[in-house]
């Protein structure tokens, strides 16, 4: 887990030697493997603000179909949207 602005990114360690190729690329380099596991390219401070960067990563892993890739982000508001939905 690495944290970022309003969330976090998950990388499926794992699966980490199967979808390093497709992760440092679509993370344009934000993630890195360091002695074998997936790592921040850049300080904690910084990376943490890389949050659209890391959405758009995550929906390009999804759409290649590459899996063990997840930013979660906190969206206020939207618990109560979705429970006023039902």
């Amino acid at each position: 887990m690495l944290p970022v602005k309003g969330g976090r990114v998950w990388i499926d360690t794992a699966r980490w030697s199967q979808i390093r190729p497709a992760v440092e690329t679509h993370s344009s380099g934000l993630i890195v493997d360091r002695a074998g596991a997936p790592a921040a390219a850049l300080p904690n401070e910084e990376f943490a603000n890389k949050d659209s960067e890391l959405l758009a990563c995550d929906v390009e892993c999804r759409l290649a179909g590459v899996e063990g890739f997840y930013l979660e982000l906190d969206i206020p508001g939207l618990e109560q949207l979705i429970g006023g939905a039902h």
